[in-house]
């Protein structure tokens, strides 16, 4: 990947913006900035995302054991 130009890091007001999204807020020109109940609906819904992630990413570790050739039944 070399030539391809690094992203700049989120600034703390993008951050939030981003968490408060999650939470529902619109973003819309008039709408202000978010308040404390969306910012704490948007934590709990990224603490999920990232949960969720990490269940996945240990899944895909712990693979399933080859199955032994079974007896048919009869």
């Amino acid at each position: 990947m070399a030539g391809q130009p690094v992203p700049a890091p989120l600034t703390l007001f993008e951050a939030n913006l981003l968490v408060a999204m999650l939470g529902g807020f619109w973003a819309r020109k008039a709408d202000g900035h978010p308040g404390p109940d969306l910012m704490a609906r948007g934590l709990l819904i990224l603490n999920t995302l990232v949960n969720w992630e990490r269940i996945k990413k240990e899944g895909a570790r712990k693979k399933t054991p080859a199955k032994e050739d079974r007896c048919k039944p009869g």
